[in-house]
């Protein structure tokens, strides 16, 4: 039951009313002005401290309405730190992982230690700073700090928080100074680990790209593409540091949606009132779609759906925000354009994203030169790969961006003191998958005792779907067993045998066992080819090589 002799002389302290209406569980009092801030908060701190709470209608005049608020739910506060735990052991468990594969280490304590310094304390640290600014706008309104809503989630460690549904905020101007606030923290401290992430990543990284996390590619946020990218390119996934700042980055622009009990819905829940709820339908229904990526995100929704789609009203509806605070819904959009990632992350299955022009190459040791070929990496081209080759030196030339792939020119210093079979072992990592890809070369001395139509090395061309004769003479005093090698890149080739057309397209030994050829004597290699490229053929025995140059047109 309401005392409503103690409730009166409490307002009297601090408004002049007409009339009042009682009944058996409020008071509604009719006023003149509400419009002074710091008396309906002084007002709201006293009513609570005798268990009664207060609220405005505007609506036919003036009204201030009292009541019990024994009907507002207990925190479960139980529940609260058992997500709060949770949310611990997940980031420290993907700052465990996450450092344990990128620096491909084994040992336990270390990881531990490093996937914590690196990401669990940063990335903790953002949340801090997030929550410190709610405790500021809420302390500056004179309001209670209630402990929020953690949301754990595997990859990133978590997903952010949301606000208990305890506060009761009293005006619209400390429910967009609430939300902001923390976002604004959230948002700046998060690229200060961007950036130092980024600066400090070593550029000789030895790496394990087979990350054990949900996260096997982070796309960016506009931010990053925007501004920082241009400072510090993007390498691989973020180091541990790096991606610290990123996870803070996008939950907090996840936290800033409008909808319900989130930062952003605490802010335009207060600047745009009843129209807010049609907002929170949009955002649910974003997260939703997202979820089919990143399951995780449906926790988010069901905590949203359990304390309230709609999110907080203030307890003055009748006093107006300042056009100062208003602006601060202004900066957390901008938080939302340049941090939010629709769909952050997803899961590369295939290897078919990389792609070379050609993989075999034949160098004449008497006048070698430089190998020079083509990759192209398909899809996403934000992240810049890595490449490395063992054995020797790669350099690359060029590079070429498109809307979906990137073209990069690349070369391999040689020298004439090669000689046989070499394999170079091309290792790209492109952030999401490891590439291995080896690139043969044949290091021969052409020798003008096997000859083609009379010349070693030798330069041809012919026509494309034409059918060829190409005679190979051994003018040295003996005979010789010669293993012949088709090459021919991306070419759809053909030698004509007895059992007819034999395609030999790529790398091929031709008839596999070697083919000996008396001295003084010739064989003629019929041949064919559908597409235009250049084709190239080797025979070689005990030292002994010739070299021959198809221009197929």
């Amino acid at each position: 039951m309401i005392n409503s002799g103690e409730i009166e002389n409490i307002v009297k302290k601090y408004y002049n009313f007409t009339d009042e209406e009682k009944s058996a569980y409020s008071i509604t009092f009719h006023v003149n002005d509400l419009s002074n801030e710091k008396a309906f908060s002084a007002l709201v701190d006293n009513l609570n401290s005798i268990g009664a709470t207060v609220f405005t209608n505007d609506y036919p005049d003036n009204q201030i309405i009292v009541l019990n608020n024994y009907n507002i739910s207990k925190e479960k506060i139980g529940v609260k730190l058992f997500l709060f735990a949770l949310t611990v052991i997940t980031m420290v468990y993907t700052g465990y992982t996450y450092y344990s594969f990128y620096y491909y280490s084994y040992n336990f304590f270390k990881n531990l230690f490093y996937g914590m310094v690196l990401f669990f304390i940063p990335l903790a640290f953002i949340i801090f700073l997030r929550e410190y600014g709610k405790y500021i706008a809420l302390k500056r309104n004179h309001m209670k700090y209630y402990f929020p809503i953690f949301i754990p989630t595997l990859g990133l460690g978590t997903l952010g928080v949301i606000n208990s549904n305890r506060n009761q905020f009293k005006t619209q101007s400390s429910m967009i100074m609430t939300g902001s606030y923390s976002l604004i923290l959230g948002f700046l401290s998060s690229l200060v680990f961007i950036i130092v992430g980024a600066y400090i990543t070593p550029l000789n990284l030895i790496y394990n790209p087979d990350i054990y996390s949900p996260l096997t590619t982070l796309n960016f946020p506009f931010l990053y593409i925007v501004f920082i990218n241009h400072i510090f390119p993007a390498t691989l996934l973020p180091d541990p540091l790096e991606l610290a700042g990123y996870a803070g980055l996008i939950t907090t622009s996840i936290n800033a949606l409008p909808l319900g009990f989130l930062d952003g819905g605490l802010v335009f829940s207060g600047i745009l009132k009843n129209k807010f709820k049609y907002f929170s339908y949009i955002s649910i229904f974003i997260l939703l779609i997202m979820s089919f990526v990143y399951v995780y995100f449906v926790i988010i929704v069901i905590i949203i759906l359990l304390i309230g789609l709609t999110g907080p009203l203030p307890l003055n509806n009748v006093i107006k925000s300042k056009k100062s605070v208003k602006y601060l819904g202004v900066v957390v959009f901008v938080i939302i354009m340049f941090g939010f990632v629709p769909l952050p992350f997803h899961i590369v299955n295939s290897n078919e994203s990389i792609s070379l022009n050609n993989n075999c190459y034949i160098v004449n040791t008497a006048e070698p030169h430089n190998i020079t070929f083509n990759v192209t990496v398909h899809g996403s081209n934000s992240v810049e790969p890595i490449f490395s080759m063992n054995p020797g030196k790669l350099k690359i030339n060029s590079e070429h961006r498109f809307k979906n792939e990137s073209i990069y020119s690349m070369e391999i210093p040689v020298s004439n003191n090669h000689s046989g079979k070499i394999s170079y072992n091309l290792a790209i990592n492109t952030g999401s998958q490891k590439f291995n890809e080896f690139i043969k070369v044949y290091y021969v001395n052409a020798v003008s005792s096997i000859t083609f139509n009379n010349r070693n090395p030798y330069n041809m061309t012919e026509p494309v779907n034409k059918t060829f004769t190409l005679s190979v003479s051994n003018e040295n005093s003996t005979s010789l067993a010669m293993k012949i090698i088709s090459i021919a890149n991306n070419m759809d080739t053909y030698i004509y045998t007895n059992s007819g057309y034999l395609n030999i397209t790529g790398e091929h030994y031709i008839f596999g066992a070697p083919i000996t050829i008396n001295s003084g004597g010739t064989i003629n290699l019929s041949l064919l080819s559908k597409t235009r490229g250049t084709w190239e053929i080797m025979l070689y025995s005990n030292g002994n090589a010739g070299i021959v140059t198809i221009h197929i047109t």
